[in-house]
């Protein structure tokens, strides 16, 4: 256990490494492009090792299992609504994605279009929740990054 690493970059490629298993060549002994030819932007397996959230220069995120395959992919919002409460998903470049420390399916993602996303992995058509990130004054403003306080109560 632990002994597994996720890479992932500006080449769009996923790599998976397994340092017990590795050989003197060094090699990732998998590699994928999850999302086409998106940039990874964040990686992260779940608090269980089960799965991995993948959020990438598109506006989906996607969810993986630990070996790769594809459990969900968030939807894409509708670039011409104009009110983000009313979409189903981003319709900008995801910028960070995480897991929720005590509630094992969901995650929340943030993007360029100015929102904070809530996602459960069984609901894959809508997100639970849109938060949306203003300026101090009031103007829309990208996210950059977002995280869950160590007990899942606050998001920032």
């Amino acid at each position: 256990a632990g002994a597994r690493l996720l890479t992932g970059g500006y080449d769009c490629e996923l790599k998976f490494w397994d340092f017990a298993g590795m050989d003197s060549t060094l090699q990732s002994f998998r590699s994928m492009h999850p999302c086409e030819s998106h940039q990874i932007c964040s990686l992260q397996y779940s608090n269980t090792g089960d799965m991995i959230l993948v959020g990438s220069g598109s506006a989906q995120a996607k969810v993986l299992d630990r070996d790769g395959h594809n459990v969900m992919e968030c939807p894409k919002g509708w670039q011409y609504i104009s009110d983000m409460n009313n979409t189903n998903g981003h319709i900008s470049m995801i910028n960070g994605a995480c897991w929720h420390p005590r509630i094992k399916e969901q995650f929340l993602t943030c993007s360029n279009d100015c929102t904070i996303r809530i996602w459960d992995v069984y609901q894959k058509k809508k997100q639970l929740d849109v938060l949306k990130a203003k300026d101090k004054h009031g103007r829309k403003t990208g996210v950059t990054t977002c995280a869950f306080s160590r007990d899942g109560k606050l998001i920032g």
